[in-house]
This record gives structure tokens, sequence and C-alpha cells, in this order.
């Protein structure tokens, strides 16, 4: 197959002659199938690649199957400020629909982001630097207490707020109030 007059047009004004290995490529039909294959490939490559960075991966969400599991990961969201991790553990639309029925949506607006961020910095600075975590514990009105110990400051027991059992998971209902 002889080169179309086309690409001929393109390199002759560049002064670029064709080589004589690109002719014999351009003549091998397969060669070039295979030539084309080949950056079709890696242009398809290269567009997956762009779209894996630009979606952006959430973070799994908690799932404490006992009071001990939610008191350790209430105390590593509030000792390190995480309020996605915190906000996770409260109830979300589906749980409160399944055990509140009609009143969720009221307790969905009532529970916005930024009265979660709120209980979390008032809690946060209850729980003092360099804690460790003790136990926690339910008491009888489902309101959820941890236990830290500190070296210097002794134990501490923080009133977390109220929580509630969805299936095998607890969460929590509503923060503290003040």
């Amino acid at each position: 197959m002889p080169v179309p007059p086309p690409v001929a047009a393109l390199l002759s004004p560049l002064g670029v002659g064709l080589s004589p290995v690109f002719a014999a490529w351009w003549e091998d039909r397969n060669t070039m199938l295979l030539l084309v294959a080949l950056l079709l490939s890696v242009w398809l490559w290269m567009l997956v690649r762009r779209r894996e960075e630009e979606t952006q991966r959430r973070p799994r969400r908690p799932t404490p199957v006992n009071p001990d599991e939610l008191g350790r990961t209430v105390l590593i969201c509030l000792m390190g400020r995480d309020d996605l991790t915190w906000r996770s553990l409260f109830l979300n639309g589906a749980e409160a629909a399944q055990l509140l029925g009609h009143r969720a949506d009221r307790y969905i607006q009532a529970r916005t982001p930024e009265v979660l961020q709120e209980a979390l910095e008032r809690l946060a600075e209850e729980i003092p630097q360099g804690a460790i975590y003790a136990a926690s514990e339910v008491d009888q009105d489902e309101q959820l207490h941890v236990l830290v110990k500190h070296p210097e400051e002794g134990d501490r027991r923080v009133h977390v707020g109220s929580v509630a059992r969805v299936g095998v998971a607890w969460r929590l209902f509503g923060p503290r109030q003040q």
C-alpha cells in the first residue's frame, strides 16, 4: 500500500522524508493495525487513570457492634477532631426512619452538620491531652459515657449523648445537651 497523498503532503513541507522503516511499516497492513490498536489502548488507559484520580473515595462508615467499640470510636473522633467520622456515628436518614417513623424528618432537620460540629468541639475540650480510653457504659436512660484515664488529671467520665441500637450497630442518637 503506497503512502497516502495527505500524509506525504504533510511531511514534505517540513523537509521530512519518509524513512525506509516507516515506509516499510506503512506498507505492512498488520503492523499498521497493531500500531493503531496500541495507540488506542494507551489513550484509553490514560483516560481511565485520569477519571480514577478525579473520583474521591469515601471512607467506610464505622459500624460499632457494642457500646465499647462505639466509645473507642467516639474517643478517637474527639481526640483527632475528625468531623466526618463523628457525623457517620450518628443515625442516618434510613436508620432514623426505621426507629422514628414519620418523626425522622424532624430529627434529621435538627441534626445539622453545624450542630454536630459544635458538639464535637465542646466534647473534645473535655478530653485532656494524652488521655487514654478506659471503658464505655450505657446507663438506663440510654446515655453513653466514655471513661478516660490521664496520668496527671486522673480518671474522667465524659457524657457523650444518647445512643440507639439499629440492627447490630450502635449509633449515636443525639449529642449531649449543654
